[in-house]
């Protein structure tokens, strides 16, 4: 297993930085996206709960879509 430590996940949609906020997950910061100009990104530390929160978060988002 790879040491995460100082590891973060960037997350763009607010719908899904919303959902972890409300599930606990504090934000360590938020900029400007580097890739995507115009776009905020929403950092968490990256940890398997997040990780697995995440997994959880886009398979309720898929259901919803389809």
């Amino acid at each position: 297993m790879t040491d995460r430590k100082n590891v973060e996940r960037c997350v763009l949609s607010l719908r899904v930085a919303r959902a972890l906020i409300e599930q606990g997950f504090p934000v360590v910061d938020i900029a400007t996206s580097h890739k995507l100009e115009g776009k905020v990104v929403v950092k968490f530390d990256a940890t398997a709960e997040l990780d697995a929160a995440l997994d959880k978060i886009r398979a309720e988002f898929r259901r919803e879509v389809t």
